[in-house]
């Protein structure tokens, strides 16, 4: 009877062990998909400001060339 026991135990902590493994790699693939997704959203953000980016800069560069040219 000890036997049987003993077997449900080591069959149950089998088990065990491979769930909290399969949830380590389910917590890996979830904080990979996050990151993903987090540069997705930067790369977006980041293609969208180029052109505001560009205005700026020719702008504070048109500026900075009607000082010059007023002195």
């Amino acid at each position: 009877m000890n036997t049987f026991f003993a077997n449900i135990y080591l069959a149950l902590e089998t088990l065990g062990g491979r769930l909290r493994r399969e949830e380590k790699g389910a917590t890996a693939v979830e904080y990979g998909l996050t990151i993903g997704l987090i540069s997705l959203v930067v790369l977006i953000g980041a293609a969208a400001m180029t052109g505001a980016l560009n205005n700026l800069w020719t702008e504070i560069g048109a500026y900075l060339q009607g000082i010059a040219d007023g002195l």
